[in-house]
């Protein structure tokens, strides 16, 4: 998963944000297999590298979520993983962000997986 955004600088969280993630019914990440457990806080280092075109940028690692739930019931997510499963997270106060360009997806440095949601129709 890729995120494209035209920040030339993450943002720290200044409180904890509700985000949201598509992962298996056992809490794995569908494009990288990675097993998370509900609770856990998880760290990484985000990378960015410069789009050629128009002075954006793509991060690539991270974990990438979706800003709102409307967001994530409309991306295509559903149409390639069949069992995804919904879950509400959040990126704890202090980690650092970034947010798309169109603002559906965001991609952290840390993350929490709190519960799966119950609205789920994937």
């Amino acid at each position: 998963m890729c995120l494209y955004t035209r920040w030339k600088k993450s943002k720290k969280a200044k409180k904890d944000i509700i985000i949201y993630k598509i992962l298996d019914k056992d809490c794995v990440s569908p494009y990288q297999g990675f097993m998370y457990t509900l609770g856990t806080k998880y760290n990484t280092i985000m990378r960015r590298r410069d789009s050629l075109f128009d002075g954006g940028f793509f991060i690539d690692d991270g974990f990438h979520a979706f800003t709102n739930r409307i967001a994530l019931l409309n991306s295509d997510s559903k149409k390639y993983f069949i069992g995804a499963k919904a879950f509400k997270c959040i990126i704890p106060k202090g980690s650092s962000y970034y947010i798309s360009s169109c603002k559906r997806t965001i991609v952290s440095d840390s993350i929490i997986i709190k519960r799966r949601l119950l609205f789920n129709i994937f």
